[in-house]
């Protein structure tokens, strides 16, 4: 049970779905897992990881819903998308 009215829910969901977005696009950064990396890029991708869990744990203990990112990313890349096939008015 939440506390949390689904406004509120809302609200409060956004900054650790972006949060958790964030890290996970550092965690996939090439240059932290090349091989011959510095020692300090796996201290980043370790702590990225544990941030990732705590904002998971913080999600789950405020009774938040579950990431919605990959849908907006897909609805976002489809305005992109669909904008990039208008044509642009300079042709009239």
């Amino acid at each position: 049970m939440t506390l949390l009215n689904p406004n509120q829910q809302r609200r409060l969901g956004v900054h650790p779905r972006l949060l958790a977005d964030d890290l996970d696009g550092v965690r996939a950064l090439p240059e932290l897992a090349r091989p011959g990396a510095p020692p300090e890029c796996a201290r980043v991708l370790a702590l990225a990881a544990e941030a990732r869990t705590l904002v998971d744990e913080t999600r789950r203990a405020l009774g938040l819903p579950a990431e919605r990112v990959e849908r907006l990313r897909t609805l976002l890349e489809a305005l992109a998308d669909a904008g990039a096939a208008l044509p642009d008015g300079d042709d009239a």
